[in-house]
């Protein structure tokens, strides 16, 4: 298994290595050769089903763009439905 220990201790995405951003937890995994179990993270590109704005699982998440003042295009994110409703933000996908 060649994955680095950054990754295994969840400081760096467990499928891209970014260590920018939000990492969520994703779950554990286990190494094949000792078959210690490491909890994993994600960033908002590999995680599915969670709802970055109120921090928790969600199975309506969709990828949202969230613009912040006096910055370039915004970041990307993922919210739930009924966040996407409150926030009145609409999906990346539905927005192009």
């Amino acid at each position: 298994m060649s994955v680095s220990i950054a990754r295994l201790h969840g400081e760096a995405c467990y499928d891209c290595g970014a260590v920018l951003g939000d990492l969520i937890p994703a779950g554990e995994v286990t190494h094949p050769d000792s078959g210690r179990v490491w909890p994993i993270r994600k960033c908002g590109d590999h995680v599915t089903g969670w709802c970055s704005w109120h921090s928790g699982p969600a199975t309506s998440a969709l990828r949202v763009v969230v613009a912040a003042a006096n910055s370039g295009p915004g970041i990307r994110t993922f919210a739930c439905e009924t966040c996407r409703e409150q926030r009145d933000r609409m999906p990346i996908e539905d927005a192009q």
